[in-house]
């Protein structure tokens, strides 16, 4: 059954493993020690995409380092208005008030599941923008997210089965 012309929300009523493939992307954002960094996902995104999970690690992170990190969508990362009043990916979790979705105090990798969260690209990639805490302690980032579109078709069965409940 076509459920291409379903709102999102509808579609999001939909069993996993009706996605599809998952695959990850990601990009390397690079050192910073207490500078702001901008970094766009190199990676095209489909038109309506899941976003599943987010992956960050980072490298010499001693206990008392964090990142503050913000997730959009917009045409490419910079420093202006267009990026910081983009599409957040975590809407349940920030605000406009908020610069920063995410702050975090660890060593080594930060793993976020269970997302499921539907998103139109608009021809949009993910862009991030980061600051690391400490002034004096450089680190390498990296940032990934498991993603997969949203399905166009469902079987029949799904629909019009003995449930029939979607």
């Amino acid at each position: 059954m076509d459920v291409s012309s379903w709102p999102l929300d509808r579609i999001m009523q939909l069993p996993d493993w009706c996605f599809g493939k998952r695959w990850w992307i990601g990009e390397y954002l690079g050192t910073a020690a207490g500078e702001l960094v901008y970094n766009t996902v190199h990676d095209r995104l489909p038109d309506r995409f899941v976003l599943w999970s987010m992956f960050v690690q980072g490298t010499d992170w001693n206990a008392g380092t964090g990142i503050n990190l913000t997730v959009k969508l917009a045409e490419r990362a910079y420093d202006g208005d267009s990026f910081w009043h983009a599409d957040r990916l975590f809407h349940q979790i920030a605000s406009e008030q908020y610069v920063y979705e995410f702050f975090l105090t660890m060593k080594g990798m930060f793993y976020l599941p269970y997302i499921r969260s539907v998103h139109e690209s608009k021809n949009n990639r993910i862009c991030v923008a980061f600051k690391i805490r400490a002034q004096e302690t450089p680190c390498e980032n990296q940032i990934a997210f498991l993603i997969s579109s949203v399905p166009r078709e469902v079987p029949d069965w799904l629909i019009s089965g003995p449930a029939g409940s979607l």
